[in-house]
């Protein structure tokens, strides 16, 4: 996948420790990290829309290759308290590839429903 893009964006978000000097439920630090990577989510979603706008085709993958195998070079906490990494967006990936290029789709692109199902176009 890397071969067919323009490049790829990381995008990590990092838990918030339960502190000892802080008076902070187990459940409430659930709530604080859930909201962390509803952000983080949220940022990923606004880059996919402007690079949309810009024409660039796009890629959400899960990303676990490189935080298998990069996060170490790359200087990015692996251990339980660290970053953890939410998406790797592969940008300007061919949205209409030649037939010269060879073009993998996701694993359960076969498997979804379809479009009808969960898709509804509004019109103004």
């Amino acid at each position: 996948m890397l071969c067919a893009c323009g490049g790829v964006a990381l995008f990590n978000w990092l838990p918030q420790k339960l502190e000892d000097d802080r008076l902070v439920s187990p459940s409430k630090m659930q709530q604080i990290n859930n909201e962390h990577l509803a952000a983080t989510a949220a940022a990923v979603q606004n880059f996919l829309l402007l690079c949309t706008a810009a024409g660039m085709g796009t890629y959400w993958g899960s990303g676990t290759v490189f935080e298998q195998h990069l996060f170490e070079p790359l200087r990015i906490g692996n251990n339980s308290d660290a970053e953890r990494l939410l998406a790797a967006v592969f940008v300007n990936f061919p949205v209409n590839p030649s037939p010269m290029q060879t073009f993998a789709t996701g694993a359960q692109r076969e498997k979804r429903s379809p479009d009808a199902g969960w898709l509804r176009r509004i019109e103004f």
